[in-house]
C-alpha cells in the first residue's frame, strides 16, 4: 500500500511540476510579448521624432545623376555682417501663404516627403552640418531656422543650444571645441517670412519657419572645416522640426547628420533618400592672414622657441593668441607702441596672433620652434 501510495504522490508530484512549467513558459511568452510592445513603442517614438513627412509623394521620382554634387555653403569676404550662409532658406520667392516667400517640398516632383528634421531638446536630437572656413573669422552669432507645426507667425521657440566640433560629431575623433548642449545660447526668434510647405498644399500657413539666433562670444575659427551642431526647444507639441536647404530639382543637397537620442546617422529624405542639408547664416568678421595688415607693425622673431618681440607706429591695445582650432591661449593689453609675448609654453607649431592698434585688427602666423 505504501508503495503504491507513493507512486501516486510521485505522479502528482510531475504533474504539478508540468503545471509549474508550463506556467513559466506561458509567464516567458507574456514577458517577451510585453517586451517586443514596448520596444515597438519605443522605436516608433523616435521615428516619429526623426521626421516630420508628407504621405502623398511620387514614388518615383527624377533619378539623381552621379555628376550632381552636394550644395556647398557660400564664405563671404567681409569684414562684418553676414560671413557666411550654408545654404538658401526658401526657394520659391512669394509663393506662399499671403505673398510670404516659400520653402516649396518637392514631393510630386521630385518625390521628397521630408519636411522638416526633429532635432527636439527634449528628446536629445540634434542636427549638425559641415562650414569649410577658408580664412580666420571671428563669430559673432549664428542664425538657425525651425519650426512647430501648428504655430503662427508669432514665435513659439524657446531655446537653441549650440556646439562647434572639430570634425564629423560621429567620428570618436573628432572634439568640442566650443560651446555648451545644457545651456540655450539664442538671444532673439522671430518668423523669418518663410513658410515650409509641399506640392500638394503650397498655400499651407501651418510652417511657418522661425529665425533663431545664439550668440558665440569667444569664437574664432582658422582655416579648416568644422561642424556646426544645434537643437532647438519649443513650447508647441510638434517638433521643433529643422527645414532643409530649400533648392529646386533632384539632387542632393548636403551631407548633414542628425542625432536621435545620441546616435549619429546621415541625415536623408525620408522619400527620396537625398543626403540634406540644414540652412544657417553666420554673422561675423572675416580677419585677413596676410602678414603686416596693419602699416608700421612688425614683430620678431618668428620662428621663435620664446619670446615675440612686437611694435607698432601706433598703440597696440591688444594681442591674443590662438591656436588652429581657433582656442585663445594667450592674451595681452600692453596699451603702448611695443610689447613682448612669451610664448615658450606653447607646443611646437603654428599659431595665429590677432593684433588690435589704434582700432585696425591685423592677424598674422607665429611659428613657435
Amino acid at each position: 500500500m505504501n508503495h503504491v501510495k507513493n507512486i501516486k504522490n510521485y505522479i502528482k508530484y510531475l504533474l504539478h511540476l508540468l503545471l509549474l512549467i508550463k506556467q513559466y513558459n506561458i509567464m516567458k511568452k507574456i514577458t517577451f510579448l510585453l517586451f517586443a510592445v514596448a520596444l515597438l513603442a519605443t522605436t516608433s517614438q523616435m521615428t516619429a521624432q526623426q521626421a516630420e513627412n508628407v504621405t502623398e509623394y511620387n514614388q518615383n521620382p527624377v533619378e539623381v545623376s552621379a555628376q550632381e554634387a552636394p550644395l556647398t555653403g557660400t564664405n563671404y569676404q567681409v569684414m562684418g555682417g553676414v560671413i557666411y550662409s550654408n545654404g538658401p532658406i526658401f526657394n520659391v520667392e512669394g509663393g506662399g501663404f499671403g505673398g510670404a516667400d516659400l520653402s516649396l517640398l518637392e514631393n510630386n516632383t521630385v518625390g521628397n516627403t521630408t519636411l522638416g528634421a526633429g532635432h527636439q531638446t527634449a528628446s536629445a536630437n540634434r542636427i549638425a552640418d559641415d562650414w569649410e572656413v577658408t580664412e580666420t573669422v571671428e563669430v559673432t552669432s549664428i542664425d538657425f531656422y525651425a519650426y512647430q507645426t501648428g504655430s503662427t507667425t508669432t514665435s513659439t521657440m524657446t531655446g537653441v543650444t549650440i556646439l562647434v566640433w572639430d570634425g564629423d560629431p560621429s567620428d570618436p575623433a573628432s572634439n568640442i571645441i566650443f560651446g555648451d548642449d545644457a545651456i540655450s545660447a539664442m538671444v532673439n526668434t522671430e518668423w523669418s517670412g518663410v513658410y515650409r510647405a509641399s506640392e500638394t498644399s503650397p498655400q499651407d500657413d501651418t510652417r511657418p519657419i522661425m529665425r533663431n539666433t545664439v550668440e558665440t562670444p569667444g569664437l574664432t575659427l582658422t582655416p579648416g572645416t568644422y561642424w556646426i551642431d544645434w537643437d532647438a526647444d519649443g513650447t508647441l507639441g510638434s517638433g521643433p522640426w529643422a527645414p532643409p536647404i530649400s533648392i529646386l530639382g533632384p539632387g542632393p543637397i548636403g551631407n548633414a547628420k542628425q542625432s536621435l537620442a545620441g546616435v549619429w546617422q546621415d541625415a536623408v529624405d525620408g522619400g527620396s533618400g537625398n543626403p540634406l542639408g540644414f540652412p544657417f547664416d553666420v554673422t561675423g568678421t572675416v580677419l585677413s592672414l596676410a602678414d603686416n595688415t596693419i602699416e608700421g607693425f612688425s614683430f620678431y622673431p618668428n620662428p621663435t622657441s620664446g619670446v615675440l618681440n612686437i611694435s607698432a607706429k601706433s598703440t597696440i591695445e591688444n594681442l591674443t593668441i590662438y591656436n588652429m582650432l581657433g582656442q585663445e591661449l594667450l592674451t595681452a593689453s600692453p596699451d603702448s607702441v611695443s610689447a613682448k609675448i612669451n610664448i615658450s609654453n606653447l607646443s611646437t607649431g603654428m599659431y595665429v596672433m590677432k593684433a588690435t592698434v589704434n582700432g585696425t585688427v591685423g592677424t598674422f602666423n607665429v611659428i613657435k620652434k
